[in-house]
């Protein structure tokens, strides 16, 4: 049998894993690992996202309900004003 020298760094470490069982599976544990926490970073970043724009909703929802009271409360002093009692030619009534 004839002795053949691998110079290749990778295809050494690739042929030694597959050679040996208790290597080959802490290999792919690290994969699997690797796999979990590109995963789980996938996710936090989903869940920030997420997070962002659901603050941004609820920063929009309060503007909303803001400019919506201050509309509210300009028809309220339009009504108040266009009720209030009036003088007209020595008439008194409310103001149509």
């Amino acid at each position: 049998m004839r002795n053949v020298r691998i110079t290749s760094e990778a295809a050494s470490e690739v042929l030694f894993a597959q050679l040996d069982e208790d290597i080959a599976e802490v290999v792919r544990e690290d994969e699997v690992a690797a796999e979990v926490a590109e995963i789980d970073a996938l996710v936090e970043q989903a869940e920030r996202e997420w997070a962002a724009a659901d603050r941004a909703r609820e920063r929009d929802a309060r503007v909303r309900r803001r400019s919506d009271r201050e509309v509210l409360r300009g028809l309220h002093e339009a009504v108040a004003f266009s009720t209030a009692p009036v003088m007209l030619g020595g008439y008194e009534g409310q103001a149509a």
